[in-house]
């Protein structure tokens, strides 16, 4: 047991540190992160960008690390206590009243949230010059008046953003309650 341990430490560290493309068909948990299932043909390198204005579909790694940042880090109700947390609930807030809601209850808390994931990406200083440019037009076209976006390459691509931004901050970065935002 003791020595399957230290596998599992080893491969975790190397993935955190290293960026190592991952290829893999069996199950490693961490934290109940299952890199399951992925194609034997995916190799996912956590150092590099994924391209910009992508139409791509979540590949199975993204899709993992955002529902294990989702059962982690955020809470029952409110704002979440990490970065990690608020990020992945603001998409999910944002695409489920755009997509679910037709943007009924749009109001200046759902622009607040919005800006909020774009301020929070960008002043991260984490994305190059044509992400930060990337991530700006998807929030625009996210928050248009009147208007409910309902494909999925921008929900995809904030997401992809959000996971690249945890993997460069793995370790829970305290996220600072904002009093104004109730939702």
């Amino acid at each position: 047991m003791q020595h399957s341990k230290i596998i599992v430490c080893l491969y975790i560290l190397s993935f955190s540190f290293f960026g190592c493309k991952i290829k893999t068909t069996t199950t490693v948990k961490i934290k109940d992160l299952k890199l399951t299932d992925l194609a034997k043909s995916d190799e996912i390198d956590t150092i590099k960008f994924y391209p910009v204005n992508s139409k791509d579909s979540l590949q199975p790694i993204y899709f993992n690390t955002a529902g294990f940042l989702w059962r982690t880090y955020v809470p029952k109700s409110g704002q979440a206590e990490t970065q990690q947390g608020e990020l992945i609930r603001i998409i999910e807030k944002l695409d489920h009243e755009i997509r679910g809601n037709g943007k009924g209850n749009w109001d200046e808390q759902f622009t607040l949230l919005a800006n909020t994931l774009r301020d929070s990406l960008i002043s991260s200083r984490v994305f190059p010059e044509e992400i930060q440019k990337e991530i700006k037009n998807d929030v625009a076209e996210l928050e248009i008046e009147n208007e409910v976006y309902i494909d999925d390459d921008i929900y995809n691509r904030l997401t992809r953003r959000i996971i690249e931004w945890y993997w460069r901050h793995q370790e829970p970065v305290k996220h600072i309650n904002n009093p104004k935002l109730r939702r």
